[in-house]
């Protein structure tokens, strides 16, 4: 977490940005690994038609719509290092609701490559926009 020491309120845009990367890059991997260890030792014997992955699919996109909603929102509120930290906290987990669908589909390699897909495309997604939340900061006068 070396991204996080003498960050400050007001960092420079590349070390802000290095925080979010972190903070988001975290957020994603501490559920997700434990997760894909689980799915891989249990094997659940999930089995899909195309009309259920369908709704799973469907699923996983709304779930990852409502959190690109929400982290815009919270950034939105008030600009600043704290909402950009907690606005990519909160778009890590729109990858990680298709990435955990999937691993609940290890045993079925159609629907864990859809699945899995989707996460990766979503994951690309939010990485993009972080650097939209890197500031530059606005100071309050006097700061």
């Amino acid at each position: 977490m070396r991204a996080f020491v003498g960050l400050g309120r007001y960092p420079e845009r590349p070390r802000a940005l290095r925080a979010l990367r972190a903070a988001f890059g975290w957020s994603f991997a501490v559920p997700a690994v434990p997760a894909l260890l689980v799915s891989v030792f249990v094997r659940p014997a999930l089995t899909f038609s195309g009309l259920e992955l369908g709704l799973l699919l469907a699923l996983a996109v709304g779930c990852a719509a409502a959190c690109f909603w929400l982290a815009a929102r919270a950034y939105r509120a008030e600009p600043g290092l704290g909402s950009a930290v907690a606005a990519s906290i909160q778009v890590a987990f729109a990858p990680l609701v298709p990435f955990l669908l999937g691993c609940a589909a290890l045993r079925v390699p159609w629907a864990l490559a859809a699945l899995w897909g989707l996460a990766a495309v979503v994951f690309a997604v939010a990485f993009a926009r972080l650097p939209a939340w890197a500031g530059p900061y606005p100071r309050p006068p006097g700061a």
